[in-house]
């Protein structure tokens, strides 16, 4: 069955191959994104406010909360989010939200999973 499976998706993939979400290049396997603009996609990592996960300019050596859920404590006890909400990442999420585009759910599925990664720490 992974046979014909695999038969199957070589076949579709020659009539229509996988694009590039953001740039539609043409790729060589379904990852998602062209090598260019993966690299423009900007992951939110250490340092990062310990309530709200916005990240610092600047290195912290201990879990510090910014200053926005200091004077205004969040709901919520800890949140995090794989990537900053502008540019390429803000219109991939808008097309995936708003334009039904489902097919992005396993490249979103793959960045929260790292999201979640760091959360557990």
């Amino acid at each position: 069955m992974v046979f014909f499976s695999t038969l199957f998706n070589k076949f579709i993939n020659s009539f229509l191959p996988p694009r590039c979400l953001v740039c539609h290049d043409v790729l060589e396997s379904a990852a998602g994104l062209c090598g260019p603009c993966w690299s423009t996609l900007q992951f939110i990592s250490d340092p990062c406010c310990y309530v709200c996960g916005v990240p610092f300019e600047f290195h912290v050596s201990v879990d510090l909360t910014c200053m926005a859920c200091l004077v205004s404590p969040p709901l919520f006890e800890k949140a995090r989010a794989p990537m900053v909400y502008e540019g390429v990442q803000k219109e991939l999420i808008l097309r995936f939200k708003h334009a039904d585009a489902t097919h992005m759910a396993p490249l979103f599925s793959r960045f929260m999973t790292r999201a979640g990664m760091n959360f557990l720490k």
